[in-house]
């Protein structure tokens, strides 16, 4: 399965990164949906999407781990990445349980 991310651009990256907070507390809203495809494009998110909805849990977090590799190339990347992580999950007001423990995974595979 992470052939297909293989090509992938940043803009990929970081809308399956941004998707995989988004759908921790298993509620993927509008409001998070509009955000993320208005910063890679309506294209890139709606194939992000599919893939990350055609894989296990243990997948994302290996495609996650595998594009990291690719695209995060210094702290301070990781550390606005987090910023950004933290946004998609304060959306809703409400940073649960899940999403906790979802951006300690991140930050582990970062």
């Amino acid at each position: 399965m992470l052939n297909q991310s293989e090509n992938w651009t940043y803009e990929h990256f970081i809308s399956y990164i941004y998707t995989h907070a988004a759908m921790s507390d298993h509620e993927f809203t509008p409001i998070e949906k509009q955000l993320i495809a208005a910063r890679v494009g309506d294209a890139i998110f709606e194939e992000v999407v599919a893939f990350y909805k055609s894989q296990t849990e243990l997948q994302r977090e290996s495609t996650i781990a595998a594009l990291a590799k690719k695209f995060v190339v210094s702290e301070k990347h990781k550390r606005h990445l987090i910023e950004d992580l933290t946004t998609i999950f304060l959306t809703d007001d409400n940073f649960e349980e899940l999403e906790k423990q979802t951006l300690e995974k991140i930050k582990a595979i970062l």
